[in-house]
């Protein structure tokens, strides 16, 4: 208990800095909630003329790197090495071996694979097993140490960020990142970086949580400085397109074993002026702020009071 305590108190002294939306660069956005559920001062905001929800203060470009390679995986999951119990619990080589089935019905002739945040490592698995080419980047200590000590991709993963990545080029036609965008420090600088150094034919398939099912029954478990920014699919749209990504598939799922809802796009560098997705207009950001209020009212949903998370966060 008191290492979490210890944890909680190291976090509390990092550097905390105030965040423009990403997309609009506006810095003085709406606020929804100024608490997460671990009470930490994070100024949940909605950009008036995006709709992008997102944390408005968070932690610093160096802190943020420091958290997630010592700190995130004990912090959110209080684990500093990869249990068989971990393991079952988690069922992440289900999710792996789902997601790769799924993609492949999409893009059934992808030959080099570049994931981004690879976790356990268990989707590059399954394309090495069908012999692709991988190529991984796990900045985590822990998940990383799992990668090396079991598992036989280990020296196709850099125990790195992706943007420190210095190779002029890298030639893969399939950039995946599961889960990964909504932690990064700038979601730009990881977008322009993948843009800039992959070739015209590349696909790219981004996944992350949906907003716009806020009303999912987690109430305040949905907030946290964890992830900055939340998307909706209008929002993910804007922002890939501002780096030259154009989505030309979209997929939705109410339940993915990670959070109830989620938004999966496939996107390329080709832009055939096919919108898909029209911009939120005023009436769904006024909704969509609605939602999020609702759903952050203390004691309405099970579980997810400041009390409740506080006590959960002492155990051990």
């Amino acid at each position: 208990m008191f290492s979490k305590i210890k944890s909680y108190y190291n976090i509390t002294r990092l550097n905390w800095v105030k965040i423009p939306c990403p997309i609009c660069n506006i810095k003085d956005c709406t606020n929804l909630l100024n608490r997460d559920r671990y009470l930490f001062d994070i100024k949940l905001s909605i950009c008036e003329k995006c709709s992008l929800v997102f944390t408005s203060k968070n932690l610093s470009k160096n802190d943020l790197n420091f958290f997630y390679k010592k700190y995130y995986r004990y912090f959110y999951e209080n684990i500093d090495s990869i249990s068989h119990d971990y393991l079952y619990n988690s069922k992440d080589y289900l999710k792996a071996s789902s997601r790769f089935s799924e993609i492949k019905k999409i893009i059934p002739n992808f030959k080099h694979i570049l994931e981004i945040g690879c976790g356990l490592g268990f989707f590059l698995n399954e394309a090495k097993k069908e012999n692709k080419k991988i190529l991984g980047f796990e900045p985590g200590e822990t998940f990383y140490n799992f990668i090396k000590n079991n598992n036989q991709i280990a020296k196709y993963v850099i125990n790195d960020d992706f943007l420190n990545y210095s190779e002029k080029n890298i030639d893969v036609d399939l950039v995946v990142m599961f889960h990964v965008l909504e932690h990064l420090e700038d979601p730009n600088l990881i977008l322009k970086k993948i843009f800039d150094k992959t070739n015209e034919n590349v696909n790219l398939v981004v996944e992350v949580p949906d907003i716009d099912q806020c009303d999912n029954g987690l109430g305040l478990m949905n907030y946290h400085f964890g992830h900055r920014w939340y998307f909706s699919l209008y929002s993910l749209n804007k922002i890939l397109k501002k780096n030259k990504f154009y989505i030309y598939k979209i997929t939705k799922s109410i339940n993915d074993g990670i959070y109830p809802g989620y938004i999966r796009v496939f996107a390329n560098k080709i832009n055939n002026n096919n919108e898909l997705i029209s911009d939120g207009n005023i009436d769904y950001i006024n909704n969509l702020k609605k939602k999020i209020k609702s759903s952050t009212k203390i004691g309405k949903f099970k579980n997810t009071s400041y009390l409740y998370r506080l006590l959960s966060l002492l155990k051990y």
